[in-house]
């Protein structure tokens, strides 16, 4: 009996594992312009808890939370729910959330009666200290790195980053559709990139093409 349960158990972990195999996707502030919705909230609770049968306490599956503000994006309710990983998905567990505390989030759009997922291949929230500073620990080129900012210049950067993405207004009242659709501003972005990579390799081939004519014409010269 002891055998077939080691053997249960090491099928759900691989499982798991084969799941939630992903690379780092990058910081907070790098996820920002292709995240449908970039927002500070306040955790007001866990709901639809799950009964684990090798585990003694029930793992909350769906996180709620109120919008405080919303940087990018447009949301339903002011009352927003996430998904969290029940043990068998590539998704942050809720309880990671602490009820009470403001966070910075950023997700995307899931189908029509689903609730966003808590990204974990990346940074994608951000807890805030205090109501004053935000310490962050993230990864950059396989590296571990730790900074801590106020919060209000972490905002600044949030719509530096964003900038033609931002909203115009971050109330949450402001920023409520029915059944909200991706409006991504990154194929914008990726254009001016090409025309200033395009400009830049123009540039530089005027520049090669002057000197070289520059030094026939010397040569042309030395021999006359």
């Amino acid at each position: 009996m002891k055998k077939i349960i080691l053997i249960i158990l090491t099928f759900l972990y691989a499982g798991h594992a084969d799941a939630c195999s992903c690379g780092w996707g990058g910081s907070f502030l790098e996820l920002c312009p292709s995240a449908d919705v970039v927002a500070k909230i306040k955790i007001l609770g866990y709901e639809d808890y799950y009964e684990h049968p090798f585990a003694e306490d029930a793992t909350p599956l769906t996180l709620v939370a109120e919008a405080i503000a919303v940087y990018k994006g447009k949301i339903e309710s002011s009352e927003i729910r996430f998904r969290g990983d029940g043990g068998m998905s590539c998704l942050k567990y809720v309880e990671q959330f602490i009820i009470g505390k403001d966070y910075f989030i950023l997700y995307h759009y899931e189908k029509i009666g689903e609730y966003p997922g808590l990204g974990v291949c990346g940074e994608f929230d951000v807890e805030i200290n205090n109501e004053r500073t935000v310490e962050r620990e993230y990864l950059s080129f396989w590296e571990s790195h730790t900074s801590v900012t106020y919060v209000d210049d972490f905002e600044d950067d949030i719509l530096y980053t964003l900038n033609q993405c931002a909203n115009e207004s971050v109330l949450p009242e402001d920023n409520l559709a029915l059944n909200p659709q991706t409006q991504s501003c990154e194929p914008e972005v990726r254009i001016l990139k090409f025309v200033l990579l395009c400009l830049g390799a123009i540039i530089i081939f005027i520049f090669i093409y002057s000197r070289y004519k520059k030094k026939k014409n010397c040569q042309h010269s030395n021999k006359i």
